[in-house]
């Protein structure tokens, strides 16, 4: 591409001739450099195989005739000392001296960043004052000691430098932890910006971006604020772990903002499921690792610098290959010209799927090649839909929702494109993106939606999957034999596999086991809570109806169909117990199938101990499971449309194994509760998991919370308002295998 074009015709209109899009390398015809430096950022030598890539990318740089290396922080990854040695060490095997293959001198820019300086919370806790002094870079005299052995020059919190008369300013990490790190950016550019040739640009650079400028507000707002009044001032950073092939990576307003991009991994800026930051904990619950496309993206830059503008030569480091076009870089910068983003942006065209393109789902029941390595072999759903394309730039991210079908959407994520961070052409690979099974709704369809959009947000025409539904459940009944149930068929509670028992007892309120509190209707046991007729009583209701002296059972598969109230107030449950006659264990267990608290959309699962403390002369409780990792939120299920929940019906069911006991809603597993003696964290005389081994018999309350009960949930106290409560019970089936028992 060929263009003649003036000076004062390109700031006129050039950039609305190409639709504020960004601008090809020729757009100022040809011409010689004042200079050329490579940049690269984020290089995290902490893992194994990044001096490989490190050396890559400066054999590029010297084959390229850069005059200088620019990097904008993160040479270490831990901040060790022996980080930075191993970074030196790659550095003077490809510039000897401080120079390239042809004898030319290369400057250092070199700026630290926050892995550098802080590396992460909490890891020094503990560490000697002779261990810190060896190892920790920031520690006493250690930033100056290291940076002038390894680097021959003297550390500064800011420096200048000047590379063939351009000049650069280079700022260090702020660091709040001793020896403290206050880089006097607004003072030092307030006092050098005016002894600059305002005809040349000149370089501030540090880890952080500006605030305001490419990253949006995120970012150092001195920054912004030093560099503002020169439209001559260039700014490069790194931090935020972008792809340079997101056209946000250049930003014009008042002064130009450039991210460096990173060579550790090709992606960044936004918490994509399918990008493991694997430091970041948020980032940890995804259950999609890295995919092999994003995982070579690393890259580099080489920026040529004219009087009037900027040349940015973009690279990917593992496939050694340009990362698109060139891009042309008017200066000074200006509002409403050249690289402004709301030009670029109103001018980007939408990235649209071919006609006829369609969204896949499978069910996945021992996992996913592409899954993260902790969650290998986990059930889970895989979504494959094909690649998009656009006319320009590349697909920035694809938008993965599910609804249900007829109702409200349940979840919404975003996974980066294979190949996103890689030469356009590579970037047909098709999209994948991984649900655990829990976070879609099992047995109740769902339509899976997929949308592309561009860096700034502008979508294409989303496409759908056929309706998709699966089953945990379905195999674990298939392996197994109805071996007991009750489907509520005969007008009456049968009293061969159900007696009324005082399971709980609260004092306010008034229990009774007749047509006001139960009946059998229409196939179906309905508990009933009333206004009581006793002014003292709160409410009416019936006790518990249980199995303990028709049948119990040790292992298998339990299922109930069930219209739950989820209701403020409202406690029911469904639960198991171990009658008198089987219990073998010194103290007794108590298996939560479900229970609501008062809740409008939520059923939580829960396993207790429950024992006599003869040297406390009292009854001793322990709630499992307990330590990491179990949460109330890893234990319940969240329906996705609370609306419709007292007016629907649901299966819940539980899986009991010597191993561990399972829960489900709707053929869909959303918590594994170990019961194996390793598990196992109660004080005496809790200790042991014998009981969970147990006999138990089937339990379901329709209970509600009352001060008379001594224990409420919060903010659930039964108000007069709330009533009635009623707990519809369609079917209760239980499945086993040989091996697992049944006691009637």
């Amino acid at each position: 591409m060929n263009i003649s074009i003036s000076r004062k015709q390109f700031v006129g209109g050039f950039a609305a001739a190409f639709g504020g899009l960004v601008l090809p390398a020729d757009a100022f015809g040809t011409g010689t450099p004042i200079l050329k430096f490579g940049l690269v950022s984020d290089v995290h030598l902490g893992g194994e195989g990044k001096d490989a890539d490190l050396e890559r990318v400066l054999r590029f740089f010297d084959a390229q005739g850069v005059d200088a290396v620019m990097v904008t922080g993160d040479i270490a990854h831990t901040g060790l000392i022996k980080e930075f040695e191993r970074f030196a060490a790659v550095w003077d095997k490809v510039f000897p001296g401080d120079c390239g293959a042809d004898g030319r001198k290369i400057e250092k820019l070199f700026a630290s960043g926050n892995h550098c300086i802080d590396g992460w919370d909490g890891r020094w806790k503990g560490w000697s004052e002779e261990r810190l002094r060896a190892e920790r870079f920031n520690y006493a005299d250690n930033p100056q000691k290291t940076w002038q052995r390894l680097f021959h020059e003297d550390w500064h919190d800011i420096f200048v430098k000047h590379v063939k008369g351009v000049p650069f300013i280079g700022a260090q990490w702020k660091s709040q932890q001793a020896p403290f790190i206050k880089p006097p950016i607004a003072e030092t550019v307030a006092k050098l910006a005016p002894t600059f040739d305002p005809k040349l640009p000149f370089f501030f650079f540090q880890h952080d971006a500006p605030a305001g400028t490419c990253f949006g507000p995120s970012g150092d707002a001195d920054v912004t604020a030093a560099l503002k009044p020169w439209a001559n001032a260039v700014s490069i950073s790194g931090h935020y772990h972008r792809s340079v092939v997101d056209d946000r990576n250049v930003w014009q307003g008042g002064f130009t903002a450039i991210s460096a991009g990173c060579m550790h991994e090709a992606s960044g800026g936004e918490n994509y499921r399918n990008v493991n930051y694997y430091w970041h904990k948020p980032s940890r619950t995804k259950p999609m690792r890295t995919t092999e496309w994003i995982a070579k993206g690393g890259c580099c830059s080489v920026l040529e610098v004219f009087a009037d503008h900027l040349v940015m030569h973009r690279r990917s480091i593992r496939m050694e290959e340009p990362l698109g076009e060139d891009w042309a870089i008017p200066l000074p910068a200006a509002y409403g010209k050249g690289f402004d983003f709301k030009l670029r942006s109103a001018a980007m065209a939408a990235p649209e799927f071919a006609a006829g393109a369609k969204v896949s789902a499978a069910f996945c029941p021992k996992g996913h090649a592409e899954q993260a390595k902790r969650y290998a072999g986990q059930a889970c759903v895989a979504v494959d839909f094909p690649a998009a394309q656009t006319p320009r730039g590349v697909v920035h991210e694809y938008e993965v929702a599910a609804r249900l079908q007829d109702g409200p959407e349940i979840v919404r994520t975003k996974v980066i494109p294979n190949g996103f961070g890689l030469n356009k052409t590579r970037m047909t690979v098709p999209g994948l993106c991984l649900f655990k099974t829990r976070e879609l709704a099992g047995e109740r369809p769902v339509v899976i939606s997929v949308t592309a959009r561009e860096c700034f947000g502008k979508a294409g025409r989303p496409i759908a999957s056929a309706p998709f539904s699966f089953s945990e459940t379905a195999p674990l009944k298939a392996a197994r034999k109805l071996v007991w149930s009750d489907e509520f068929d005969g007008g009456e509670l049968d009293p061969k596999k159900w007696r009324f028992r005082a399971t709980m007892n609260s004092t306010d309120c008034l229990y009774a086991n007749d047509a006001r509190t139960y009946e059998v209707k229409d196939s179906k046991l309905c508990l009933h809570v009333r206004p009581s007729p006793d002014p003292a009583k709160r409410c009416l209701l019936s006790r518990g109806v249980a199995t303990h002296e028709t049948m119990a059972f040790k292992y298998g598969y339990l299922e109930m169909r069930a219209k739950v109230p989820f209701k403020h107030g409202a406690w029911p449950s469904f639960w198991m117990t171990v009658p008198k006659q089987h219990q073998k264990c010194p103290w007794m267990s108590e298996v939560d199938i479900f229970e609501v608290f008062s809740s409008k959309d939520e059923v939580v699962a829960n396993l207790h101990k429950w024992g006599w403390n003869a040297e406390k002369k009292k009854t001793d409780h322990v709630m499992l499971p307990g330590g990491e990792g179990f949460s109330q939120e890893s234990r319940g299920y969240r329906f996705p449309d609370p609306e419709a929940l007292n007016g629907a019906f649901h299966v819940y069911g539980f899986e009991w194994t010597p191993q561990a006991m399972s829960f489900y809603v709707d053929g869909m597993r959303y918590c594994s509760i170990p019961i194996d003696e390793a598990h196992d964290y109660s004080p005496k005389p809790l200790k042991g998991m014998a009981g969970h081994h147990d006999f138990h018999s089937v339990i379901f309350n329709n209970e509600v919370f009352t001060p008379g009960h001594g224990w409420m949930a919060k903010d659930s106290e039964l108000k007069p308002e709330d009533l009635p409560i009623d707990y519809e019970i369609d079917w209760v089936r239980l499945y086993q295998k040989d091996g697992e028992e049944i006691r009637v």
